[in-house]
């Protein structure tokens, strides 16, 4: 429990008016820990008196008390062997009586354990030498490749210290078992994980910035009452940087209540849900699920079709998601089976080519998934017996097709125990998905693996960039249903491909019209803001030199000194295609709402909400006139929303149906609600429907994780 004052052990010291062991065993319970061991040495029955049983805390407690004439100054890995029989198999936190991070900090490092499981996961301080604790060395995908506790001062070559708090797996028992003393006499824990990456343990860290640790003094408790609150740096699980943000977060949102952002824990919903999951995959499959795998929907705020063309998006995880629980089978079949009785059973083997079951089965988002995956798996993979459970509405626009997708493969991973970081996936699925036929872009898979609860996420493509983006302080994000089914999978895949095919149609009239003065071939319209840093991509639209209105192959063949056939193989207009293509509109839309973007980022950066909202207002304008993938009752639902009051309001995801997004007041948005109810779904619902079922409001969420269970 850390080292002693003269008359008080350092757990029963007062930081921010209560014990500091509180604020440990706090911060634990909201993080879902509901049982604890506390190890206890000198003055140990002061600790056991003062707690008790943990009531007062929320969190059972039992207790082992170290004999200290017998065990003095053995460390912590000593401590650690004694509450073994209470941890049992099962992962567990570990933290020091006297080591004070910020309370949310212990829910994200669960959620990163869930996300990334491995044999430990410590926590990281920066620090300019780390001599005091154990000085650790990481990687780009913060795996850990060497752990040196104690080293003398100036001699570390790292700026990472450990925080003192850990996820360990029961592995690391027989590694303490073996330890010797340390010359300071003591069983140092550091010791035992550098054995376990010596023998090829999985062993990774989680960064925090700003956090109390080793209180050793009165005055430096009185010192940290004056200390900033911490704030998480979540685990970046891809060599990309900057990507920052609170700790895990579920909570799930009624109709009319504005839901807790960052929120720190499963809350009693989702444990609901995940829990009957698990008792119907028992008696569905006949044996208990060995994971359960979330991946979030998602809403996108700013950056509409940008994402195909190579240019920044600007969306959030929402607190809806699909869930799996699967376990892994001996040979490489894959049954998925859905909660829902619509979606029927479907089998298929695992391969690297998988024959498609019939255009919009539901069972090809599986199936893409699972050809990306058998890439990761060496030999042959294994199958799995999956249950799926969804609850983001189905052709929303909220991205339920790309969140199985990414569902099923962090499950098939899981099954075959196969370690993928998530940004190399979130580059990867995009192109697995296109096996549905829908020619998306990487925005709906990579906010659902990496987003980060309490922010939005700019994503940048090729290569993938994200960086979290804070939302206005007292406004909520409600997203409103237009009572319009979208399906990508079927009428409105399409129309959209076709908007894919338009843009590639302006890349080749803009690689004609620029001639030498272009570097290279344009893949995406966004390669111009690479080939030409700085230049207002707007300028680009005098290059067109087109009619504004929709033209056929043959005379944007014309115009370019092509044939007509060669057009058509250069940008994968098929035979069944309409013959005319709307290009300039297209163009001034891409360009338009990717300027939008930034302005939104630095809006959103002041914390101005109302000029966020105008930018969201044009977006919607711009998606209506220029791309055409609003629709009639879209547009009465916009209308609808500003007069109830919204600063801002368009439409979100690819269109032609689908769901509005919009930015309202938090203190207005009961009123809102009442207001969209009376004008909008009141006309338009049966008798009996109720249109808390079609809006939401949603905070911001984590991305995906895996539970193992």
């Amino acid at each position: 429990m850390g080292s002693l004052t003269a008359t008080t052990p350092k757990p029963l010291l007062a930081l921010h008016g209560r014990p500091i062991i509180e604020h440990i065993l706090g911060g634990l319970h909201d993080a879902g820990i509901t049982d604890a061991v506390i190890v206890t040495g000198y003055r140990g029955e002061q600790i056991e008196t003062h707690l008790g049983d943990g009531a007062g805390v929320g969190v059972r407690l039992s207790y082992r008390r170290q004999d200290m004439a017998e065990d003095a100054a053995r460390g912590t890995a000593r401590a650690l062997l004694l509450a073994r029989d209470a941890l049992g198999e099962q992962p567990f936190v570990l933290t020091w009586g006297d080591v004070v991070i910020d309370p949310s900090d212990y829910g994200a490092l669960l959620a990163e354990f869930r996300r990334t499981p491995c044999d430990v996961l410590l926590t990281l301080n920066e620090v300019d030498d780390p001599w005091r604790g154990a000085a650790v060395y990481v990687d780009d995908h913060w795996r850990v490749t060497r752990l040196i506790e104690k080293p003398p001062r100036g001699t570390s070559r790292t700026r990472w210290n450990n925080a003192g708090v850990f996820v360990f797996t029961a592995r690391i028992f027989p590694y303490l078992a073996r330890l010797q003393p340390s010359t300071r006499g003591e069983y140092e824990l550091p010791q035992a994980i550098a054995a376990m990456i010596a023998d090829g343990c999985l062993v990774r860290a989680l960064p925090l910035q700003g956090f109390w640790s080793d209180l050793g003094t009165p005055e430096d408790l009185a010192a940290a009452e004056h200390a900033p609150v911490a704030r998480v740096f979540s685990m970046d699980r891809s060599p990309l940087r900057g990507a920052s943000g609170q700790d895990w977060a579920l909570g799930a949102a009624t109709s009319d209540r504005l839901p807790a952002a960052g929120v720190s824990q499963l809350d009693a919903a989702e444990r609901r849900r995940i829990d009957a999951l698990c008792g119907r995959y028992r008696k569905i499959y006949g044996r208990a699920a060995a994971f359960v795998v979330r991946a979030p929907g998602r809403v996108n705020l700013l950056g509409e079709h940008t994402d195909y063309n190579g240019l920044p998006v600007l969306p959030m995880a929402i607190d809806r998601s699909v869930l799996i629980a699967g376990a892994a089978r001996t040979d490489s079949l894959v049954k998925i089976r859905n909660v829902t009785p619509r979606f029927r059973s479907r089998s298929y083997t695992i391969a690297e080519s998988i024959p498609a079951f019939p255009s919009g089965d539901w069972g090809n988002y599986s199936k893409a998934a699972a050809q990306a995956v058998a890439d990761y798996c060496h030999g042959d993979p294994c199958g799995a017996d999956l249950l799926v459970d969804g609850n983001i509405p189905s052709a929303a626009g909220l991205s339920s097709s790309s969140a199985l997708v990414v569902a099923t493969t962090l499950a098939l991973l899981a099954a075959n125990d196969v370690d993928v970081p998530y940004a190399t996936l979130a580059e990867r699925l995009p192109a697995a998905e296109r096996y549905v036929g829908t020619l998306s872009g990487g925005m709906d898979q990579a906010v659902s693996l990496l987003a980060q609860a309490g922010h939005a996420l700019r994503i940048d493509f090729f290569p993938l960039r994200v960086r979290t983006v804070p939302l206005p302080a007292g406004y909520a994000v409600v997203v409103c249903h237009s009572l319009v089914a979208a399906e990508k999978s079927l009428g409105a895949k399409l129309a959209y491909n076709r908007r894919v095919i338009e843009c590639r149609l302006v890349c080749r009239v803009l690689e004609a019209a620029l001639g030498s003065g272009l570097p290279r071939d344009l893949q995406t319209l966004g390669d111009l803001a690479t080939l030409f840093p700085g230049r207002p991509l707007l300028d680009f639209l005098e290059y067109l030199q087109l009619p504004d209105r929709p033209l056929s192959v043959a005379e944007i063949a014309a115009a370019i000194g092509t044939s007509p056939e060669r057009l058509r193989a250069d940008c994968d207009v098929g035979p069944d295609d309409d013959d005319y293509f709307s290009l300039t509109r297209r163009a001034r839309h891409v360009f338009a709402e990717a300027a939008r973007v930034d302005q939104a980022e630095d809006c959103l950066r002041r914390g101005d909400a109302v000029d966020f909202g105008q930018l969201m207002t044009a977006s919607h304008a711009s998606c209506r006139d220029d791309y055409e993938i609003s629709c009639p009752e879209l547009e009465a639902l916009v209308i609808a929303a500003m007069q109830a009051g919204t600063v801002g309001a368009r439409l979100t995801g690819a269109g032609f149906g689908g769901c509005t997004v919009n930015l309202v007041a938090e203190d207005d948005v009961r009123v809102f609600l009442q207001r969209m109810d009376r004008d909008f779904y009141a006309p338009r619902l049966p008798a009996g429907a109720h249109a808390g079922d079609y809006r939401f409001i949603f905070a911001p969420q984590a991305g995906a994780s895996v539970m193992r269970v």
